[in-house]
């Protein structure tokens, strides 16, 4: 029975990263889920083989129980949808909006891009977000990270930050910026 509300969300939603309060046609299949995801990691830890109906959860979603987040995944479906649905997705223009859960979701994985498990990066590369993209994103999204990033190229080249104020680092002010950064630390 639950197995068949799983194959049925699935059918519906395109994943089984349902949250743990949804109800299925009155069945409580998020927590069923949720326990079966526990039951999986208890298996593997005592080095079990997967039940039978934990293996034909895998086969109707690969992602049911994903090495991450099911929160992350749960996300992810959402940004997949908002893509398939022909929504525009511009990193460039911050869109969508950091200001939006979708974006503000977008903008930090983005953030974390360089530590996600591969097979994220490479679900996040089905909907257009590239390792590229994620660093457009970020710069756009955080610049006071980008001008950190860029006086730690000078640093690391120099090895010192006492530049003077019109000093720029590969287009960027960084000796303004830096200018800036002092005032605001004498003035505190």
């Amino acid at each position: 029975m639950a197995l068949a509300h799983a194959r049925a969300w699935h059918a519906e939603h395109g994943h089984l990263a349902a949250p743990r309060d949804i109800r299925h046609d009155g069945y409580p299949l998020g927590w069923w889920l949720f326990s079966q995801r526990n039951r999986a990691k208890d298996r593997a830890r005592r080095g079990l083989p997967p039940s039978p109906h934990l293996a034909e959860l895998a086969a109707i979603d690969p992602w049911w129980n994903p090495p991450w987040n099911a929160e992350w995944h749960r996300n992810y479906h959402h940004a997949r949808g908002h893509v398939e649905a022909g929504h525009p997705f511009d990193p460039a223009a911050l869109i969508p909006s950091p200001s939006t859960a979708l974006g503000s979701w977008i903008t930090r994985t983005c953030l974390d891009y360089h530590r996600l498990h591969p097979e994220q990066q490479h679900l996040l590369t089905l909907i257009g977000i590239t390792s590229e993209v994620a660093h457009a994103r970020t710069r756009r999204a955080h610049p006071w990270r980008t001008a950190v990033e860029h006086a730690r190229t000078f640093a690391k080249t120099h090895g010192h930050l006492a530049v003077p104020r019109d000093t720029t680092q590969d287009g960027f002010p960084l000796g303004q910026w830096l200018n800036r950064q002092l005032y605001r630390m004498k003035t505190k």
